[in-house]
């Protein structure tokens, strides 16, 4: 089956990124891009940077684009699970306005979809193929497989809506082809390839300071985390946890990461360490103790922030400032 203009559809989901959306379309619409004639549906989420204008441009001499534009951004979590609902093919693919892509081994897709799999993983990156938890860290990325359509059940529809607030809405469906041990096919060399950019999180782009704190604070480990409940198999939750590796090396999911990680981002909220604990029964006693001394050691600088405020707190400042001072002149 060469002609998957019938069989596969694909969706695009952008937000504000005119610049990013410009290279991925020339990509798609390349003279070798085997998707450049399917059914490409693009939901915009109410971008106000000139994507909108982009896309109706492509659209004008492409007519197999679907442009929609979402009456307001409703995140790029949620427009994961927008893409779920509107699927209609046998199989979709849902990509990011901000990847590389790689047409040289389009053949090992068309394969696979011969093959009636049920997902075909199209990114190597975290190295899927080494297990299950390589496998589910590979298919955290939005665009990493192509899925048959059939899969989502009402229950997957529900569980992906669920998931928005852990950044995962995609691993509900992943977690019940693993449970129900369908037919996964990772194929040997990469199609797309996640790019990453030092910006905001693409899940609060937009987002005023009203948003939710624990939106604001959330980490891969956690989301990921709390995604892997969905696996039933109590074995291979605690394998993936022992065993994820991420690309550079890192083990996520080891305490000493976590702690190591929430450091850096300021105001961690203490519902994400007792969150973590109740998730890491492999590590529960070492996480109690690093959770001790974490919350000891954040209690301490708030208590010299606060003391700092005070009337004495500012007159001893200054004697301190005056002292440095003088030992400086000497």
């Amino acid at each position: 089956m060469s002609d998957l203009s019938s069989v596969l559809e694909i969706f695009l989901i952008t937000f504000n990124r005119k610049k990013y959306l410009e290279e991925t379309l020339k990509k798609i619409f390349s003279e070798d891009s085997p998707i450049r004639s399917l059914r490409i549906t693009i939901l915009d989420n109410k971008s106000t940077d000139g994507t909108s204008e982009l896309i109706n441009e492509y659209a004008e001499k492409n007519p197999n684009i679907v442009h929609v534009i979402n009456n307001r951004n409703i995140g790029g979590n949620a427009n994961i699970c927008k893409c779920y609902e509107l699927a209609t093919y046998k199989y979709f693919w849902i990509l990011c306005d901000d990847d590389e892509y790689n047409w040289t081994y389009w053949n090992d897709v068309t394969t696979a979809i011969n093959d009636d799999s049920d997902a075909i993983v199209v990114a190597n990156y975290a190295h899927p193929g080494n297990n299950i938890a390589q496998l589910l860290c590979q298919l955290s990325f939005v665009p990493a497989a192509i899925y048959k359509t059939e899969n989502i059940s009402d229950t997957i529809m529900v569980n992906a809506e669920y998931q928005i607030s852990t950044m995962f809405p995609q691993l509900a469906l992943v977690c019940k082809l693993v449970n129900d041990k369908k037919n996964i096919t990772i194929i040997d060399n990469w199609i797309v390839n996640m790019v990453i950019h030092n910006s905001e999180s693409s899940y609060v782009r937009g987002l005023n300071n009203d948003r939710n704190p624990l939106l604001s604070n959330t980490t891969w480990s956690l989301g990921f985390l709390k995604s892997i409940q969905m696996i039933q198999s109590t074995k291979e939750r605690r394998f993936i946890v022992k065993s994820l590796t991420m690309p550079d090396g890192e083990k996520i999911l080891h305490p000493e990461y976590f702690f190591k990680y929430n450091k850096t981002i300021g105001n961690s909220s203490r519902i994400n360490l007792f969150t973590y604990y109740s998730m890491l029964p492999l590590y529960r006693f070492r996480f109690i103790l690093q959770s001790i001394f974490f919350l000891t050691e954040r209690s301490v600088c708030y208590l010299k922030k606060e003391i700092k405020r005070t009337r004495i707190g500012k007159k001893l400042l200054k004697i301190k400032h005056f002292i440095e001072k003088k030992g400086e002149k000497k």
